[in-house]
């Protein structure tokens, strides 16, 4: 009896307190989905805020592959002329940036302190193979957006992931249309592999060795490199010794200048073919004239291009990383980026991670300013896979080529000639 009292008491007392309360003069109390819809109540989205959305991203800005910091430099300055124009849906843009100096280890503890300190919304770029590996995983299980890991490693898209979207075409892709081109248009046939010991460089060595297998090319010798190698004259010698007159490198800045002045030392001129991790001119100021005639992979617009995105991006350049040299190395933080911020305009106002999802999933043959026919969908996760292939010529760098995914019988008909061997 007490029991069904306190009962009947509790609830007379929740009737009473309802009906004295207070109601506006002449109209009902609206329901509660008006009062809603009234003022909506906006989803709390980490790294979101009313005014701001926080992206994360890391670089080598000290160590042996410092060469990129300028690849964060630029990205900065691009999401500063982001911000310049209104941002998105009226929120700003912040870039939290760490310095992992090319190590994983660095990346790792780097990338947990931006998630769960800094607690940022996305990530977009972040350099290397190794050290985007060493990540990938944490990313995907914290449900953290990447998009445009700046490396062409296939690992990014395959296994696809929901939340990693890959714009940099894969370093096989460029090996393997390389090569062919070595084959069709100068008809070389021996060739030498100078590579850098990790994954980065294993990839590109394991597709030259598969198209060289299948055109019937020799692979006369494979030579690899340390990060920390400060001299380079014995892999030089090997290389010359096997008889090659083609070389593939796939290196970073530092030692690949390193590998061709060695060579020209000894009197060594093969024709290079190179990874697009060394299309910028800054290879000019690294190794000198033993650069000159190095053909290179492709995919973003060059400098001399004239084209609105071109434009823009000097003049964001010159506003906010003024005295940078302007190339490749400044240009991909714009292509890498540039899906991003599009995703985060069609995701709209009402931002969470599944709309960003969505959003990307939705690019389809989308070229910007900058990023050319990128394309994402649900189990599609690497967004382009076309190269073009330029040459370093007198100190710049000519475009020979136009856009490729695969080499077809006659390209070398329409085709710039190259400079003379």
């Amino acid at each position: 009896m007490i029991r069904k009292l306190s009962i009947f008491t509790v609830a007379a007392l929740a009737i009473f307190a309802v009906a004295c309360k207070p109601q506006p003069q002449g109209e009902s109390a609206p329901p509660a989905a008006t009062q809603e819809a009234a003022a909506p109540a906006m989803p709390t989205t980490t790294g979101v805020t009313d005014t701001e959305i926080k992206i994360g991203s890391w670089a080598p800005l000290t160590g042996p592959a410092a060469s990129y910091a300028i690849v964060a430099k630029a990205q900065q300055a691009y999401i500063n002329s982001i911000n310049d124009a209104g941002g998105i849906h009226g929120r700003m843009l912040k870039l939290e940036l760490r310095d992992d100096a090319y190590q994983p280890a660095k990346t790792v503890a780097a990338v947990k302190e931006l998630v769960e300190k800094e607690q940022v919304f996305a990530f977009a770029a972040g350099i290397g193979t190794a050290t985007g590996m060493a990540v990938k995983d944490y990313l995907d299980e914290n449900q953290k957006v990447w998009v445009g890991p700046a490396t062409g490693s296939s690992v990014w898209a395959d296994p696809p992931s929901k939340y990693r979207f890959a714009v940099y075409p894969t370093y096989g892709t460029e090996a393997t249309l390389l090569v062919e081109y070595a084959a069709k248009n100068f008809k070389k046939k021996k060739l030498a592999v100078f590579y850098q010991n990790d994954a980065f460089g294993e990839e590109g060595l394991k597709a030259v060795r598969a198209t060289a297998a299948r055109l019937g090319l020799e692979v006369l010798e494979e030579v690899s490199h340390e990060m920390t190698d400060t001299d380079l004259s014995s892999q030089a010698l090997k290389v010359k010794s096997s008889g090659a007159d083609t070389v593939v490198i796939w290196s970073t800045p530092k030692h690949a200048a390193m590998f061709v002045k060695s060579a020209a030392k000894i009197k060594y001129k093969p024709q290079y073919f190179t990874t697009s991790t060394l299309t910028d001119p800054v290879m000019f100021q690294l190794a000198g004239d033993a650069w000159n005639k190095v053909i290179s992979a492709d995919w973003m617009p060059l400098p001399t291009d004239e084209t609105e995105g071109v434009a823009e991006f000097k003049a964001a350049m010159e506003k906010y990383a003024p005295g940078i040299p302007l190339g490749n190395f400044t240009m991909v933080a714009f292509v890498l980026t540039e899906p991003l911020i599009e995703g985060l305009r069609r995701a709209g106002r009402d931002l969470t991670t599944e709309k960003l999802v969505d959003a990307m999933d939705s690019l389809d043959k989308w070229s910007g300013k900058y990023a050319h026919e990128v394309s994402f969908g649900p189990g599609k996760r690497q967004g382009t896979d076309q190269v073009f292939f330029v040459q370093a010529q007198d100190g710049k760098l000519v475009r020979l080529t136009d856009w490729r995914s695969t080499m077809a019988a006659g390209d070398e008909a329409t085709e710039a000639a190259p400079a003379a061997e």
